[in-house]
């Protein structure tokens, strides 16, 4: 093999194993904030995942790891259909530029 074949070979696997440190190093982040808020009161869980500025994407992932369904009222203010049945184990979110800023139990 040529030594300009074994330099992208190399370069591949360092930036393999970047991605596969960085997924890691997020992965594990995650489950300690879902061991934090697995501690939480539901209303505590709540008002966590409004006022850490929580993104949609983090707060759906909480909510799942805890075993909850979740939904999105509205987005950047604009209402988005929901149904009218009530489930004390759905979160449902209110989202503004990605994040969420209203939540609660319905």
């Amino acid at each position: 093999m040529s030594k300009d074949h074994w330099g992208r070979r190399t370069v591949a696997a360092v930036a393999a194993g970047f991605l596969i440190f960085g997924v890691a190093a997020c992965s594990s982040d995650g489950d300690s904030t879902t061991a934090e808020v697995s501690e939480m009161s539901k209303d505590e869980l709540l008002e966590f995942l409004v006022s850490e500025g929580t993104t949609q994407e983090e707060a759906v992932r909480i909510i799942e790891d805890l075993g909850y369904e979740w939904r999105v009222a509205s987005i950047d203010g604009v209402p988005q259909p929901t149904t009218r049945d009530y489930r004390e184990d759905r979160v449902t979110m209110d989202i503004d530029d990605g994040v969420v800023v209203g939540a609660r139990w319905e």
